[in-house]
């Protein structure tokens, strides 16, 4: 089944002399369940899909669904429902709050809807991810690998149907890497989820169920 799609998408920044065409008619079907890697050279346009598939950007023009409900035109609080509730991000740079411990951190999603937290739900989370003894700690005291566990664990605590990770191992030595994709992959397993991945990791596009690669703001076939 389909749970998002993409149709004559174009993405432009700028006007005139300054215009910048970063996406050009992207058509695109995203299988639920499965495991999405999108590969290009560094300005290609990879970033901007991810960002305009998870509705984070607006197309300039063309149309984004997400269970056949078109998210590219919705209002700004509408998306940021669907987002919260649907999505969970996982970015290169981690993203945690440094002032509030792993713990809190992790739940902010849930907060941020005042919905109550699965408790044992999270357990699960924090075993997994191994990280059951680091919810007190905060961020500055985590290494690069347990910083990006913790991030995962974020992104996975509302639940989502769709995973979007931009570069989620770019700042990870190989070991850490292979944990944090394993996770990730097991994750898309276990809980029926979609992962759509950004990297220029050549072993991670390999593993992934479907490669989409970019050049220019166009999809090569």
């Amino acid at each position: 089944m389909t749970i998002l799609r993409i149709e004559d998408l174009n993405k432009i920044y700028g006007k005139n002399e300054n215009k910048l065409h970063v996406l050009k008619k992207i058509n695109l079907n995203i299988e639920e369940n499965k495991f999405i890697a999108v590969v290009g050279a560094s300005g290609s346009g990879k970033s901007t899909l991810l960002n305009c598939m998870a509705g984070l950007d607006k197309p300039t023009d063309g149309k984004v669904y997400y269970n056949n409900e078109e998210i590219s035109n919705m209002t700004d609080g509408k998306l940021a429902n669907i987002r919260i509730n649907n999505f969970g991000f996982v970015f290169q740079n981690f993203n945690l709050i440094p002032v509030v411990n792993v713990y809190e951190n992790i739940i902010m999603p849930s907060l941020l809807e005042n919905k109550k937290v699965d408790e044992r739900y999270l357990e699960e989370l924090l075993e997994r991810l191994q990280i059951k003894d680091k919810i007190k700690k905060f961020p500055n005291e985590l290494s690069g690998g347990q910083q990006q566990r913790v991030a995962i664990a974020r992104a996975l605590i509302n639940k989502p149907k769709i995973i979007f990770a931009d570069e989620p191992t770019g700042n990870l030595d190989t070991k850490s890497t292979e944990e944090v994709m394993s996770i990730l992959r097991e994750c898309v397993n276990d809980y029926n989820q979609t992962l759509i991945i950004i990297t220029h990791n050549d072993m991670i596009a390999r593993e992934a169920d479907i490669c989409i690669k970019i050049q220019d703001g166009t999809i090569m076939n």
